[in-house]
């Protein structure tokens, strides 16, 4: 359960990069 959630934070972060970046692309 421990492994999983620290993946779900890390899954997470990056989709966040990930649309952030996509953002400021965009602007």
């Amino acid at each position: 359960t421990k492994e999983r959630k620290e993946r779900s934070q890390v899954a997470k972060s990056e989709d966040g990069t990930k649309s952030f970046r996509s953002r400021a692309t965009t602007e």
